[in-house]
C-alpha cells in the first residue's frame, strides 16, 4: 500500500506538471474525486474527529491524525492506494485495507481507508478523472 501511496502522490504532481497538487486545485480532473471523497462516511467521520474538542491524551492523539489524514494531497493518495488494490484484487493489498480499518490505535484510525460501500463512489470518480486524462 504503501508504493501505491507514493505513487498516488506522484500523480498528484504529474497531472499539473509539477506545479503544485491536482488534488488541491478545484479546476483539475481529480476535483470530481476530491468531492466524493468529502461525500464520503469516512470523511465525514475524520472531520468530526478533527473538529472535536475533546482534549484527553487519546482524543488529542486522534484529532492531530484526523486532521493530517485530511489534508487534500493524503486523501488523494489513500484513495489511490486503494484504488489500485481494489482494481488488482492482490491480496496483501487487500489485506492492509481491512488492518487499516480495524486498527485500534486511536478513534481516527478506522477512517483512514474507506469501507467497499463507501468507496465505490469514489473509485467511479477515479475512473472518470483517469478517462479524462486518456489514462484509461
Amino acid at each position: 500500500m504503501t508504493l501505491a501511496h507514493e505513487i498516488g502522490h506522484l500523480l498528484d504532481q504529474v497531472i499539473v506538471g509539477y506545479n503544485g497538487y491536482a488534488s488541491a486545485d478545484s479546476g483539475s480532473p481529480l476535483s470530481k474525486v476530491m468531492d466524493r471523497i468529502r461525500q464520503s462516511r469516512a470523511f465525514q467521520a475524520l472531520s468530526a474527529i478533527a473538529l472535536s474538542s475533546e482534549m484527553d491524551l487519546p482524543q488529542q492523539i486522534a484529532r492531530r491524525r484526523a486532521i493530517y489524514w485530511l489534508g487534500v494531497e493524503e486523501l488523494w493518495a489513500r484513495a489511490y492506494a486503494q484504488y489500485i488494490a481494489t482494481y488488482s484484487q492482490e491480496v496483501v493489498l487487500r489485506e492492509e485495507i481491512v488492518r487499516s480499518q480495524s486498527l485500534e490505535a486511536h478513534a481516527a484510525s478506522a477512517y483512514v481507508q474507506w469501507q467497499e460501500i463507501d468507496f465505490q463512489p469514489i473509485l467511479e470518480a477515479i475512473d472518470t478523472a483517469f478517462a479524462a486524462l486518456g489514462w484509461s
